[in-house]
């Protein structure tokens, strides 16, 4: 045998030997939200990559950005150090006097929904753009083509919405609203890969879409991200910006080998997102979420709003479940009423009774393959269990 083959026989001993089937304890084994789920063959292949000390982008980069575009069926992936800095890129490439008349000047509007993401507006006003919020549905917490069309002002340049936990926003809808108004789509797709509408995948509506491969996306490379187009003037400006942001071999490495495991992975999101909804089905006083129509989402976590009715506030809930090492995590809510945004240049278009309420009352739950329906079970009886002695203690 030769070194590496040594090297590498080696290492899959050690996987084998370092697995541990381990049984679930309820209130002691820790439920969680997200993380990596990675098997003997991430580990060989994040070692083989290391022997060759592949650590600048090369071979293994160009294979995974060429399986991510052929998934998508799209003509260019460029990967990037995360999910953040791959919509800094896709953003900011709008602005390049390479698009000509279509190029996002200071002081452009960019259209996102009041309770999405951070990393989807700070880029927008890094390039000294201004975003306009709208609001979102509760079910799917996502923005409708409605509301985006009547945010729609004589500055509107752009749109840039995010898949909700895996749930495709009406990307349809929306896409055509873009291209008769003359818009750029971005569709941050880093919670939504492996997600369908219409049986589409999400990630292909938009003129550019973003990924992120951080443990608690559908895959993971460690950390990175990606931008995704079909446009070859974007993709040649996103390339160049994307110099001091970029990736490693050894991140490209482990993506080859979970890309190949995406499927599966969704499969799992969406088992497991079910039977946490027929779980709660019944539970009184639950705003549960809802797929948005004709589409499968591959759900990165499971939506729960508490209707303002109930004798409880979601921090009750959420410290309950804690107690029982059951994670939660929260949404980030309406922007606006964070400090760091209360002085930024914006336009509010209709109400945003929907975002303010999903900032006081909106959590979510893990859907990620490592779960087990007897995980599911526990955190579904708790929250009912939980539910129910409140309403006995209101009466």
């Amino acid at each position: 045998m030769s070194a590496e083959e040594v090297v590498l026989a080696a290492t899959l001993a050690y996987h084998r030997a370092s697995e541990q089937e381990t049984r679930f304890v309820p209130g002691q084994t820790p439920v969680l939200t997200g993380g990596a789920v990675v098997d003997a063959e991430d580990r060989v292949a994040l070692v083989r990559a290391a022997l060759g000390l592949k650590v600048v982008a090369g071979a293994h980069t160009r294979e995974f950005e060429s399986g991510i575009a052929r998934k998508l069926g799209l003509r260019k992936a460029l990967t990037v150090n995360s999910g953040a800095s791959a919509n800094l890129v896709a953003i900011s490439s709008l602005t390049s006097p390479v698009l000509g008349d279509r190029a996002l000047q200071a002081g452009d509007e960019v259209i996102t929904a009041a309770a999405g993401s951070p990393t989807i507006v700070i880029p927008i006003i890094q390039n000294g753009l201004v975003p306009v919020f709208v609001d979102v549905e509760l079910g799917t917490c996502n923005a409708t083509a409605e509301a985006i069309e009547a945010a729609i002002g004589p500055r509107t340049k752009a749109i840039a919405l995010a898949h909700t936990l895996g749930n495709p926003f009406d990307a349809a809808a929306i896409a055509r609203l873009a291209r008769d108004r003359n818009l750029w789509l971005v569709e941050d797709n880093r919670d939504g890969l492996g997600s369908t509408l219409n049986g589409r995948l999400t990630g292909t509506f938009g003129d550019v879409s973003t990924l992120g491969f951080s443990p608690a996306h559908h895959i993971t490379t460690g950390d990175g991200g990606a931008c995704v187009t079909s446009n070859p003037r974007l993709a040649g400006v996103m390339e160049s910006l994307r110099h001091n942001l970029k990736s490693t071999d050894l991140n490209a490495a482990l993506g080859v080998t979970q890309l190949g495991k995406l499927d599966r992975f969704a499969d799992a999101r969406r088992r497991n997102w079910q039977l946490l909804r027929d779980g709660l089905e019944d539970v009184p006083g639950l705003v549960l979420p809802v797929a948005t129509e004709h589409s499968d989402p591959a759900w990165s976590g499971f939506l729960l709003t508490l209707d303002p009715s109930m004798p409880f506030s979601r921090t009750d809930l959420v410290r309950f479940l804690d107690d029982r090492k059951i994670a939660t995590r929260l949404v980030g809510g309406t922007l606006l009423r964070r400090p760091e945004y209360r002085d930024v240049e914006h336009r509010v278009s209709g109400s945003l009774a929907n975002s303010d309420l999903i900032t006081e009352r909106t959590f979510w739950l893990g859907t990620h393959p490592q779960l087990t329906e007897e995980m599911i079970d526990y955190v579904t009886s708790s929250i009912r269990t939980f539910v129910q002695a409140s309403a006995r203690i209101a009466a």
